[in-house]
């Protein structure tokens, strides 16, 4: 079954951090040969709960296995992926030295709880763009797609500007003059952003033009 979709990652993205966790495994002298799921196979499987916030129940249906099995693979995996993700990136100070042109944007993750069941942490994580309770999280990227740094998680109901600022990646990028490229909602925060079509209208040649020359930062 593939699971593209569901997870996040590209196949091959999902080849090499499972890659990443069978070292790990192996590094501890633990093998799951004997599993019913291989580590890739459960490797996806984490990723899809965490990506997708669906039940335990849902994955059996979807897997094939038994709940208890679903419970103890995310159980075993999970802090796996952290250990294996901790060997990617680097700070956003240390990309902006190394002078890449950065793509920032913001993301959203789903919290799972319920708009009455958090009080106040409930209303601060409530997200009105999303219409759920989740986390705000800033990301960073070069311009031929590689991850370079994911901030810390910041309430979901502040805007995506005010997150930037709240993480403290808004200081780092004008402290040093850093090359960034953005979507519009952070323009007040002197980062290039794309050239928004009038709606209506076509865009014009020369928009064109330079969404051709500049795919990665092509016109919305």
């Amino acid at each position: 079954m593939r699971y593209g979709s569901t997870t996040g990652l590209a196949g091959a993205d999902v080849d090499e951090l499972a890659e990443r966790v069978q070292q790990i495994l192996d590094g501890r002298g633990t093998s799951l040969g004997r599993h019913l799921l291989g580590v890739r196979r459960q490797v996806e499987l984490v990723l899809m709960l965490l990506c997708q916030n669906i039940s335990q129940t849902l994955a059996v249906d979807l897997v094939g296995v038994s709940q208890p099995t679903v419970s103890r693979i995310f159980r075993r995996i999970k802090p796996l992926l952290t250990q294996a993700l901790a060997m990617t990136g680097i700070s956003l100070e240390a990309a902006i030295t190394q002078g890449h042109l950065l793509l920032i944007d913001g993301t959203y993750t789903p919290t799972g709880n319920r708009p009455g069941a958090g009080k106040d942490t409930a209303k601060a994580n409530f997200s009105t763009k999303h219409h759920c309770q989740c986390l705000s999280v800033q990301v960073a990227a070069t311009t031929g797609g590689q991850l370079v740094a994911v901030s810390g998680p910041m309430p979901g109901s502040r805007h995506e500007s005010a997150a930037l600022e709240l993480c403290g990646w808004a200081d780092a990028l004008d402290t040093q003059d850093a090359d960034w490229i953005a979507d519009t909602v952070h323009t007040a925060d002197g980062a290039p952003t794309p050239i928004k079509k009038t709606p209506g209208q076509p865009r014009p040649q020369w928009v064109k033009q330079w969404a051709a020359k500049s795919p990665t930062s092509a016109p919305s």
